[in-house]
């Protein structure tokens, strides 16, 4: 079986990509097990190769003409790629949304491969963020509003304006596929509420490298004389940033030891001012972003605990997973399915609530034996999402699509 990726970026990577990362797992994956795969990304650059192989997997990347309004941008070249191998591709796996629209344009003008799309976002929504409350998204005003609020400043309004009136025609797109994976029942369940067929929507979680993380050693932290807190991702308000800066303050006032560390890039001025106000500045070390992945590995093996404090219903965040990697407790917010993901190999607290955060983090402190428990049960809970559990349930769903 020949399967075709679509996704928008792929390694080697500068930063860290949740996405890219995952659909280079899975390409991997399905080459060890026989498969041909063709990876088609939007992210070539000059010192990148317009085409390689690269762990046995062929790329062919594309430059994107526009960071913006991409499911729009990108629907001629999706259309054209799309048709153009759809005479030696036998399936079709989108794993990145702004490519849904493009793949919806192929099967409505008459497409006859398969195509099967991971929702590792949610396509209905043109911020890309939606809130727990965003059970509906009629009014052009709202969303207008949204864009403006996320990412789309307000020097282009036109286009944001123009982009919000024409987002029906491409969410209406993006449910024209034959088959759709939801990492969490959560993201299933709020596809459904904005019109995707129900029957197509396939519940998977993502996957993690377990041959990777058996090589790990644990022991070899180094241990300091303060409690590291660690948190990796964007910085932004729709990641919960704010709350965790708030939330540590009021820990830090019970304990002089903590130490919060943040890794990722973002709106750090932002933030840094806000640490300022709070006073904890000099507790607070900003990161920015980590490209040596020798470096990242050092902040997970120092943390002795791992927050992600997401105010939006997260999908299926990675970190979570390296963070479990590493053996570290996660505290996690009550948002989606966050809870249901660590599933006991951490704690959960009210996702909009500082000091429901705080009071998580003193419980952790000061109970060293849950502490314990907690780093024990990371392990059996990461093998839920063994690439070897998790794999063979996404060939499956391929072989049924394609009979």
């Amino acid at each position: 079986m020949h399967v075709g990726i679509i996704t928008r970026r792929y390694p080697p990577l500068k930063t860290g990509n949740g996405a890219a990362i995952s659909t280079a797992l899975l390409a991997e994956s399905l080459v060890e097990r026989g498969f041909s795969v063709t990876v088609f990304s939007f992210d070539y650059q000059d010192h990148l190769k317009r085409e390689e192989i690269r762990n046995n997997v062929r790329v062919i990347r594309k430059r994107s003409l526009s960071h913006r309004a991409l499911p729009l941008s990108l629907m001629p070249t999706i259309l054209r790629i799309v048709a153009k191998y759809d005479k030696y591709v036998d399936i079709f796996h989108i794993y990145h949304l702004s490519a849904m629209p493009g793949a919806g344009l192929y099967k409505i003008s008459g497409g006859k491969k398969a195509v099967i799309a991971t929702l590792n976002g949610y396509s209905f929504c043109p911020a890309g963020a939606p809130t727990v409350k965003c059970l509906r998204c009629y009014y052009l005003a709202n969303r207008i509003y949204c864009m403006r609020l996320s990412m789309y400043p307000k020097r282009y309004p036109l286009l944001t304006e123009y982009y919000a009136a024409v987002y029906p025609m491409i969410a209406y797109l993006a449910k024209k596929l034959d088959c759709y994976i939801a990492p969490t029942e959560y993201v299933k369940k709020l596809h459904v509420k904005h019109g995707f067929p129900e029957d197509r929507i396939v519940v998977i979680p993502n996957f993690v490298n377990v041959k990777s993380w058996k090589q790990i050693n644990v022991q070899s932290r180094e241990r300091e004389d303060v409690f590291n807190i660690l948190y990796v991702g964007k910085l932004s308000h729709h990641k919960g940033t704010h709350i965790l800066l708030r939330a540590f303050a009021q820990f830090s006032r019970s304990c002089d030891k903590a130490k919060l560390n943040l890794v990722g890039g973002g709106n750090l001025p932002l933030f840094i001012r806000l640490a300022r106000k709070l006073k904890i500045e000099h507790k607070v070390k900003f990161h920015g972003h980590v490209s040596e992945k020798s470096e990242l590995v050092k902040h997970y093996l120092n943390a002795d605990v791992f927050v992600h404090p997401a105010i939006y219903p997260e999908p299926f965040n990675r970190t979570i997973l390296e963070a479990l990697q590493f053996e570290v407790p996660v505290i996690v917010s009550n948002v989606a399915d966050l809870p249901k993901i660590v599933n006991g190999a951490g704690l959960s607290y009210k996702y909009d609530d500082p000091s429901d955060l705080a009071d998580k983090l003193v419980e952790l402190y000061n109970n060293v034996d849950l502490l314990k428990e907690l780093k024990l049960r990371c392990r059996a809970v990461l093998n839920k999402y063994s690439i070897d559990n998790v794999i063979p349930r996404i060939i499956r769903l391929y072989a049924t699509l394609l009979s």
